[in-house]
């Protein structure tokens, strides 16, 4: 508003002693300067909004182990929030500590797909050991259980040269012998020292503070003094000796707009204090979700290798997706950075936007398929369709046809839809008249879907709760007992079931229902309420 010389609105900042301070661009510095007026949350300050961790059904699980396999070692990876997002996160720490384990899921849940010829392809199966970075406008729960687990870890500099050097494997986090002659080939380190090359290399480490420029020398801190021409060997050879240990300074971990999580993540945000401090950038949010101006290559070069995961609603068969609103015009959320990143995994010559997405959804006892062959609103048009996730499987959609397109969505659509979607393409003349959708397909089934993770579910890998759970545990059991009622009230033959379970509840739990107020119920509504919730937590201990 300044630049556009309107006249500026009422500043006002409001600070809690609860909410984590981090730097970036979020320290404005003087305070005074910005804002008309500073209000302070008196005492212990205002309790933070938390978000509670939600469950990860076999559905969620399979999207996110599908979508594990698209990740590669050394790149870059931004994910939104929700179960999709944390069961993305668990599979990527098993996949990074327990990899015999997880490759065991992966082979068991592409049964006879070739999940591991196109892991190969698009991505990758082994343990991490470059690590990845974050680059999300949200920074959530799952980056920091990234970072715990060892897998965040990649950092990128805001120098080209060395990012270059950096990924290419030509130079570490640490500099060793040697390094000197690799700098000054990468061009990180310049022939001639002057005063402004200099301060970039003591910003980034490479030189102690206390080195100067003097003519045609360099003054070091510990008083040598070397010749200020960095192409000869020897002068190399003496610098070596300086930089051999030396840490580089200035790398970020992860970069974020702004921060959404559970009490845990604010936590461990307010404890984050050296290296880890300062690796956390959080910034203006168009420098997450875009190319710089003007800094294209570096801000390329950084996102090395990046997918970009995030969901939507409705996927069509020659795909376009519809994630904000429905097709009479109701709005479920907003855009967000979406459209952002699914742009930048079209720009970034090595990246890739995922979309991820249920094959299907239940709602007032109707079953319907989120593929469709077409839908009345659009959020991501199909000219940048790329990758779509369903518990199915990965439909890589970039640079293909229309007929390969419509194939690739049918593979990984429940198989319940598949009749109806194929006799929509060969009416739009997309398949050939005499297709038949493969035996592989057909085995796309919730069942089929239980049967494969069962093992990887009685074994403890793929628990409901991975990073723990706000519930207790009387609150856990009524969350599936009251999820089974809920499914059964919305079947059409709901009341058979129902008269049924009220006349035979099985045992009671005196626990559940005194925190549901029915341990003691009054008139026939609430004794009808406990014996319905007595028989859903029988039915699903």
């Amino acid at each position: 508003m300044r630049e556009a010389g309107e006249k500026l609105p009422r500043r006002v900042a409001v600070a809690d002693s609860l909410m984590p301070f981090l730097g970036g661009d979020a320290d404005v510095g003087d305070a005074e300067g910005l804002f008309d007026i500073v209000l302070s949350v008196p005492g212990e300050g205002q309790r933070l909004f938390a978000l509670p961790r939600d469950d990860i059904d076999d559905v969620e699980y399979a999207i996110g182990l599908h979508a594990s396999t698209l990740v590669r070692d050394g790149g870059t990876l931004q994910i939104g929030i929700g179960a999709l997002s944390d069961a993305l996160v668990q599979a990527l720490l098993l996949r990074h500590q327990r990899n015999g384990d997880y490759r065991g899921i992966i082979a068991a849940l592409g049964e006879g797909s070739g999940a591991f010829d196109e892991a190969a392809r698009r991505g990758d199966l082994d343990a991490f050991a470059r690590g990845l970075y974050g680059a999300s406008e949200m920074v959530m729960d799952g980056f920091m259980h990234l970072r715990r687990g060892g897998i965040l870890v990649r950092e990128v500099f805001d120098d080209l040269a060395l990012q270059c050097a950096l990924d290419g494997g030509a130079l570490r986090r640490t500099l060793r012998e040697g390094d000197a002659s690799v700098l000054r080939e990468w061009r990180i380190l310049p022939r001639r020292l002057d005063g402004e090359s200099l301060q970039r290399l003591t910003d980034l480490g490479i030189f102690e503070a206390g080195t100067r420029v003097q003519g045609d020398s360099i003054s070091l801190p510990d008083d040598r003094r070397i010749d200020n021409d960095l192409d000869a060997p020897a002068v190399r050879s003496e610098l070596d000796t300086h930089l051999a240990g030396r840490r580089l300074r200035g790398g970020r971990y992860l970069q974020g707009g702004f921060c959404l999580g559970s009490s845990e993540l604010y936590r461990w945000l307010s404890e984050l204090d050296g290296e880890e401090f300062d690796g956390l950038d959080m910034c203006r949010i168009s420098r997450v979700n875009r190319l710089q101006r003007g800094a294209e290559m570096l801000a390329a070069q950084q996102r090395h290798q990046a997918r970009f995961f995030n969901t939507c609603m409705i996927a069509t068969c020659l795909g376009a997706a519809a994630s904000d609103a429905l097709e009479d015009g109701r709005l479920v959320s907003g855009v967000g950075g979406q459209y952002n990143f699914v742009a930048l995994g079209q720009q970034l010559d090595d990246a890739r936007s995922i979309l991820m997405l249920r094959a299907s959804r239940k709602s007032g006892g109707q079953l319907s398929s989120n593929i469709r062959w077409n839908y009345g609103h659009t959020t991501i048009p199909r000219h940048l369709r790329d990758i779509y996730i369903t518990e199915y499987g990965i439909a890589d959609l970039r640079g293909k046809s229309d007929e390969q397109c419509v194939r690739a969505m049918l593979a990984i659509c429940d198989t319940r839809f598949q009749p109806e979607l194929v006799r929509q393409a060969i009416a739009a003349r997309k398949l050939p008249v005499d297709f038949v959708v493969p035996e592989s397909w057909k085995r796309n089934s919730p069942a089929e879907l239980r049967r494969r993770l069962h093992a990887a579910r009685q074994s403890g890998l793929l628990v409901d709760y991975p990073f723990g759970s706000d519930f207790s545990a009387v609150e856990l059991k009524l969350l599936k007992a009251l999820g089974w009622l809920k499914s059964r009230l919305a079947q059409p033959r709901r009341w058979p079931a129902l008269a049924h379970a009220i006349a035979a509840p099985g045992a009671g739990d005196p626990e559940a229902l005194r925190r549901m107020g029915l341990d003691r119920p009054r008139g026939l509504r609430e004794r009808l309420s406990a014996r319905l919730v007595t028989a859903a937590l029988s039915r699903t201990r």
